[in-house]
């Protein structure tokens, strides 16, 4: 941006967001993003934001549409701009609040995608074989086995702090978006592989120290520094795994597994309030999308199970000649 006003209250506003919101890393990179491209886009009309109208923003996001632009990142943005002003006239800077009454995209619900039990079991043998040595193949399946039985997102995953498993914990405290905490369950396969991977990776910090190497404060070091294992390090991993278990790579994410999470639970009986507090949901109809898909799933088992469904000339009844 060539405007240095505009950077300025892109910016307070941000900050503004993490102090008194505490929004997540990503949230702040997103938001910062379609504000800068919405002020692009007013530059380019030799106009700023702070003069910015309703009508301006309607012509951005009708420009999206035609561009193809998903309707959830039409709405995120629109949310983002909207927030943005919203802040402009608190502190003063503008008289009115542009795109306060412009309805948000209605975003079509797509049932999130699951994992069946077989594929979960298939991925978790794979990530037992799947590394180059013994470190890697106890971190794998570790990885694995905490998604699978906690449902934990991956940003909150890759950022335990190594003093979460003192005492051998049944649960881990959790502190997810907006700084919300909860406990999350940690089942004995988990914490079988937990303990594996904390005698592998014991042994490594003990090299590391040896070398004068500062030792990692989290759970899951990254393989250089002393922060942790990036989230595209565990996508990655997610999708060779898929892979390696004959499973289509774009079938499987770590965000896959939390779906399949609440999912498996939801089946075997366990109550929607329950999985809601689990997955760390604001409210309830988040967490009923859920319900949905165990539908969905039951009526695909009739569809390909029933006898009555394989072979509609097989399905005729015979009468026997008298």
């Amino acid at each position: 941006m060539k405007n240095s006003i505009d950077e300025l209250q892109i910016s307070n506003f941000i900050e503004m967001l993490i102090a008194e919101r505490s929004i997540s890393r990503n949230t702040a990179l997103a938001y910062t993003r379609d504000l800068a491209a919405f002020a692009k886009y007013l530059q380019k009309r030799k106009k700023e934001l702070e003069t910015a109208d309703t009508d301006d923003i309607t012509k951005y996001l009708n420009g999206l549409t035609k561009g193809l632009v998903s309707k959830s990142t039409q709405a995120r943005k629109l949310s983002a701009i909207r927030q943005f002003y919203i802040f402009l006239h608190d502190e003063g800077i503008t008289k009115d609040i542009p795109g306060q009454k412009l309805k948000s995209p209605k975003k079509h619900k797509l049932l999130p995608k699951n994992l069946t039990e077989g594929e979960v079991n298939k991925i978790l043998q794979a990530s037992k074989s799947h590394g180059r040595n013994d470190y890697e193949r106890a971190r794998n399946l570790c990885i694995v086995e905490l998604l699978y039985a906690s449902g934990m997102r991956v940003t909150e995953l890759v950022e335990l702090p190594v003093s979460i498993v003192n005492g051998k914990p049944d649960f881990f405290l959790i502190k997810g978006k907006g700084s919300k905490e909860r406990i999350v369950p940690l089942s004995r396969q988990a914490k079988m592989a937990l303990q594996d991977w904390l005698e592998e990776r014991n042994r490594k910090e003990i090299e590391k120290q040896k070398r004068k190497i500062p030792n990692s404060p989290f759970l899951f070091p990254s393989p250089k520094g002393n922060s942790h294992l990036s989230r595209v390090s565990v996508f990655n991993l997610m999708k060779d795994l898929a892979r390696s278990a004959g499973i289509p790579p774009e079938k499987v994410s770590p965000h896959t597994l939390r779906h399949t999470f609440a999912t498996h639970l939801l089946t075997h009986g366990a109550d929607l309030k329950v999985i809601q507090e689990l997955l760390g949901h604001e409210g309830i109809g988040t967490t009923e999308i859920y319900t949905h898909v165990v539908d969905e799933n039951l009526k695909n088992t009739v569809l390909t199970k029933h006898p009555l469904s394989k072979n509609p000339k097989t399905a005729e009844v015979k009468q026997s000649p008298n």
